[in-house]
């Protein structure tokens, strides 16, 4: 009993200095926490871009983008321009399609976007299979458009 309370009062001994190899595992579960955090940041940050925008795109779903080597953030960024350009048949699946294969899918959402608000029928297969033909679907829907307006002026005259 006498020696409780003889070492009640005093500090454990300590060791010495903090293990290498411990502080090495210490240091490398940091640098493992601190990638983890900044790939999450940016995937948040997607999927806040999307909510804000009332695009359903699901947190998991911009991770698979990541994992597929998709650009996660220019998928979103079409999708959120297709919403917003009252496009609503465009899915997600397609734009990830059409980035896998080749295919330049901002520009092709855009020209989509255009010809609705031009008023030309121009589906998302159709415009999809002319930008992997290599043309500039973008180019080819202002082409009809300024055709269409070239027109509409002429016959006033």
């Amino acid at each position: 009993m006498q020696y409780f309370l003889a070492t009640a009062g005093t500090q454990p001994q300590s060791d010495g200095p903090v293990h290498p190899v411990f502080a090495a595992m210490l240091v490398i579960f940091c640098i493992i926490v601190l990638i983890q955090l900044v790939l999450m940041q940016r995937i948040f940050t997607l999927w806040l871009m999307a909510r804000m925008a009332n695009v359903d795109v699901g947190f998991m779903r911009i991770l698979g983008m990541r994992f597929r080597k998709l650009n996660a953030r220019l998928i979103v960024k079409a999708m959120i321009h297709a919403s917003q350009g009252g496009v609503k048949e465009i899915t997600l699946d397609m734009l990830e399609a059409h980035s896998l294969a080749g295919g330049h899918v901002l520009e092709t959402v855009q020209a989509v976007v255009a010809a609705k608000k031009a008023g030309v029928s121009l589906d998302w297969a159709t415009a999809a299979a002319l930008d992997l033909s290599g043309r500039d679907v973008l180019a080819a829907v202002q082409e009809i458009t300024d055709q269409k307006f070239r027109e509409k002026t002429s016959s006033r005259k």
